[in-house]
């Protein structure tokens, strides 16, 4: 989170002027990014913290689309409640967050390495992204 939540990091801000200088309007973020949570440990209020930076990131690159979270934190075995519980209460009390996807169900066989996901996983999170 704190990669993304950074000013001047993942040429977020350029991308964003890039999509606007082509006509393109963003009218959904797609947000699926945790597991380096569930490794390092992270708090649910350092973690909501990086979703509204993250938000005001692009806000003020002019993007004001509905933000989707995916619960995307296995590693392994693990989960991340602490993750799912600042999206669950962003998406409670902001108008941006939405809920995304659980791609956390996805078990071991939609995973190359317990964590990321294979090609039949992806296949999988996509269905899923489609039903959000």
């Amino acid at each position: 989170m704190e990669d993304w939540s950074t000013p001047g990091t993942f040429g977020l801000e350029r991308t964003c002027r890039q999509l606007r200088a082509t006509g393109v309007d963003v009218t959904h973020v797609l947000w699926q990014q945790g597991e380096q949570e569930t490794v390092r440990g992270v708090s649910k209020e350092d973690y909501m913290r990086g979703l509204y930076r993250l938000r005001d990131r692009l806000t003020a690159e002019g993007v004001s689309a509905p933000f989707y979270c995916a619960l995307s934190t296995r590693v392994g075995a693990r989960t991340c409640r602490e993750v799912a519980a600042a999206i669950g209460e962003a998406a409670a009390t902001s108008d941006g967050f939405r809920i995304g996807p659980d791609t956390d169900a996805l078990g071991a066989e939609f995973r190359k390495d317990g964590t990321h996901l294979n090609a039949k996983g992806q296949d999988a999170a996509g269905e899923l992204w489609l039903r959000t």
